[in-house]
């Protein structure tokens, strides 16, 4: 009796779970969208002191929930 299973048996629940994580849509973040208020793109931090605009913040929200496609990098 072997103490691990065989791999070929191991291998389609492997490639069933990646493709289960391909599959499922993330949620957008902040960066990934273009701020309103100073107009910085993407993978730029606002010029706020405090860190990313509200407003910013409730775009990215909003395109998570209507679950629109990431932008391609």
């Amino acid at each position: 009796m072997r103490e691990f299973p065989h791999d070929e048996r191991l291998q389609p629940i492997v490639d069933e779970r990646k493709a289960k994580q391909k599959a499922m849509l993330r949620p957008w973040r902040v960066y990934e969208v273009t701020c309103p208020d100073c107009g910085r793109v993407y993978n730029s931090p606002c010029v706020s002191p405090a860190g990313p605009h509200l407003s910013r913040v409730e775009l990215a929200k909003e395109f998570a929930r209507l679950r629109k496609p990431l932008p391609r990098k």
